[in-house]
């Protein structure tokens, strides 16, 4: 009976005994990490779209003139770093910095929002500027808010893609790598069924809380959420600390680096060196296109959805963070289901078809979401008033976002994250760090300012979000199929790439 149970948790658990404590270590790193994110988006997506006199179209320009300039500057900080520190240590100074300044904000400045936010300067250019770039003028009003959605978002693309992934690509075998990346990532997906939880419960107790308390709920939330992210960041640096000195640096073929490589980690690249990879090796240039699909089909969609979300609360703060908080749990318990499914997934239906999962979801609910949207608010809509009200199809739309919204994310998180990285482990040490520096610290947010970029262009040649919406699904269709191309393409190089070696 023992026998049997050791064989039933092997096949769902495919590691060696050895590596357990390694792969415990980076199953907490990510789990934190995405625990992180997870938890504040919602809460960054409420404050954005709650800021006084906007919406959900102040998004765009954040991600186009705030996450754009930061990402490109936190890439070249990392390159900058890498040549003069090991990734232990850049690790260090990254967590420090973000982990600052969420306390920062929810301990000092959005409590004062009233005192900092720069009304004056807001006013002042309202005369000046048209009505389609209010957006940009809440951004600069509401600084600190728009500053705390750009520190969420690049989070992400540091601390996890860039440092994280960047650090299990180096140390984890591309043997390993089938049986390692499903279950990493199955430990993340996890981590949203706790934030969506814990997102639920802060935005229902700050309520309460800030009776007993006499505060202001919305600054309770923002403390709250703060507080937790401090408690769960300042763990992670001794478990990478255990994983840093465990794990030796590796090439592919399973050489080492000598122990005094494996400490000083450092690489030789510039940010030029990495940029002029990504424009001359095409096996690079086939991961841009993917990296910048995903998030320029995403970006669209999820600013129509926002921007449905908040009409419908109101800007009520409080209730459209628990909604997001919910789509969010909804979004782990899915990613958690096809997580398990991935390993199976990859082994036997290959690379290509895994890949495939996530722009083929994306495609079908967005001929979903797409059709609701259009007809909410539409003639159509009118004739069929006796039998839905205004608010009942608004709230259909929501959920007809929501849904889109959590199964483009899980297979994205789930399948589509593990197939990706598989990508970077055929190349070299040097080659490595080089094309992440770029893919994973700008590439994310390049697509989704090239989605803003379009979103913009959009409402001012139609006048409104609702008129752009055709226009905006037949774009998101042209792009995926243009991702899907480059999954097949890639999938030809990666094979060639491996066997000649």
């Amino acid at each position: 009976m023992r026998t049997g149970l050791i064989k039933s948790l092997k096949t769902l658990l495919p590691l060696e005994k050895e590596e357990l404590p390694q792969f415990f270590v980076l199953s907490y790193c990510i789990f934190a990490i995405a625990f992180i994110y997870n938890f504040l988006r919602p809460l960054k997506v409420t404050l954005v779209a709650s800021m006084s006199g906007s919406g959900a179209e102040v998004i765009p320009f954040l991600k186009l003139y705030g996450i754009i300039p930061a990402s490109v500057l936190m890439t070249y900080l990392f390159t900058w770093l890498s040549r003069r520190y090991s990734l232990l240590q850049i690790i260090y100074v990254f967590l420090s910095f973000f982990l600052g300044y969420y306390a920062l904000f929810g301990f000092v400045l959005f409590p004062y929002t009233e005192a900092i936010r720069l009304h004056q300067v807001s006013d002042f250019f309202t005369q000046y500027f048209p009505a389609g770039l209010k957006g940009l003028l809440a951004c600069v009003e509401y600084w600190h808010i728009s500053l705390f959605y750009v520190m969420c978002e690049i989070w992400v693309s540091s601390v996890l893609y860039l440092l994280f992934w960047g650090f299990v690509n180096e140390r984890v075998h591309m043997s390993a790598a089938a049986r390692w990346y499903p279950l990493l990532n199955l430990a993340g997906n996890c981590a949203s069924i706790g934030a969506g939880t814990m997102g639920k419960w802060v935005a229902a107790e700050s309520r309460t809380l800030s009776v007993l308390l006499d505060m202001n709920p919305s600054y309770l939330m923002t403390s709250l959420a703060a507080s937790i992210c401090l408690v769960l960041g300042c763990a992670l640096v001794p478990f990478y600390r255990y994983a840093f000195l465990t794990m030796p640096v590796l090439e592919y073929g399973n050489q080492k680096h000598s122990g005094q490589e494996i400490q000083d980690d450092r690489v030789s690249a510039s940010f030029w060196d990495s940029l002029k990879l990504v424009c001359t090796e095409r096996y690079v240039l086939f991961l841009l296109v993917m990296v910048l699909a995903y998030n320029f089909t995403f970006n669209l969609t999820d600013v129509v959805w926002t921007q449905k979300v908040n009409d419908y609360y109101r800007s009520n703060s409080l209730d459209m963070a628990y909604f997001m908080s919910y789509i969010t749990q909804i979004k782990g318990f899915i990613s958690v289901v096809l997580a398990l499914l991935a390993h199976l997934l990859i082994h036997h239906m290959g690379w290509r078809f895994s890949a495939l999962v996530t722009p083929v979801v994306i495609l079908l609910t967005s001929l979903l979401f797409f059709p609701v949207v259009l007809f909410t608010g539409s003639e159509w809509s009118l004739a069929w008033s006796h039998l839905f009200s205004p608010q009942d199809l608004m709230f259909l739309a929501i959920w007809a976002g929501g849904l889109q919204n959590a199964t483009a994310r899980s297979t994205k998180y789930s399948i589509y994250d593990s197939v990706r990285e598989m990508v970077y482990v055929p190349l070299s040490h040097d080659m490595r760090r080089k094309a992440k520096a770029i893919l994973d610290g700008i590439g994310g947010r390049m697509g989704k300012a090239m989605g803003s970029i379009v979103f913009m262009v959009l409402q001012v040649l139609f006048g409104s979000l609702e008129a752009s919406l055709p226009a905006i699904a037949i774009i998101s269709i042209m792009v995926t199929v243009l991702w899907v191309y480059s999954i097949i393409r890639m999938d030809q190089l990666m094979k060639a790439k491996l066997g000649s070696r």
